[in-house]
């Protein structure tokens, strides 16, 4: 099948879903299913951002007047770093105001973003910085919606982003309770740009 009429064909279900049929995750899967194969998933939420569920083109227009989009994440018990997807994502960011430009994604199965040797740097300076290879391992899956929002900012910011993780109270400073500092994956638009 040529690939034009199969990105038609992929647009078109976007605009046929019945968004009341189905729960926001599985809406989230079926904006990256439709992507991957090139369609544009229209209204479909793509992320939670901003306070709300967002399209993929709502989620470009916040990359264009961001410098800088958090992706919230976990260090596990074996001192590992892996990212957070919606789904295991804390309730307080779905129900309180979380700060500007913290990004939910469907994201399941991400293996360790950062083994023990390197998360063993952040018990001195609680930052990390990431290299390319260590990015590219955790976009690498065929639908990953992290690699499209990674795409999206690249080339909205004009070169690559920096990346880090570290830790971040995601909560605005308004919320009484306090939410706690929490690691994150800083996505950084470069200095240079």
């Amino acid at each position: 099948m040529p690939a034009a009429v199969l990105k038609a064909w992929a647009t078109e279900q976007a605009l046929l879903i019945d968004q009341r049929g189905f729960s926001k995750y599985n809406l989230l899967r079926a904006a990256a299913r439709i992507l991957s194969i090139g369609g544009d998933p229209g209204p479909l939420p793509f992320c939670f951002i901003g306070g709300r569920f967002a399209t993929f083109n709502e989620f470009r227009d916040v990359a264009l007047s961001s410098s800088r989009i958090i992706i919230p994440a976990k260090r596990s018990y074996a001192h590992n770093f892996n990212v957070t997807g919606i789904n295991q994502a804390p309730s307080t960011l779905f129900f309180e105001r979380p700060i500007e430009n913290v990004a939910l994604l469907e994201i399941d199965d991400v293996s360790d973003v950062l083994d023990k040797l390197h998360a063993a740097e952040t018990e001195h300076s609680n930052v990390i910085v990431m290299d390319k290879p260590e990015i590219d391992r955790l976009v690498s899956r065929p639908y990953a919606p992290l690699g499209f929002a990674l795409k999206v900012l690249e080339e909205n910011w004009g070169r690559s982003p920096r990346f880090s993780f570290s830790r971040l109270e995601l909560l605005s400073p308004d919320y009484k309770l306090g939410g706690g500092l929490r690691w994150v994956l800083n996505i950084e638009r470069s200095e240079l740009n």
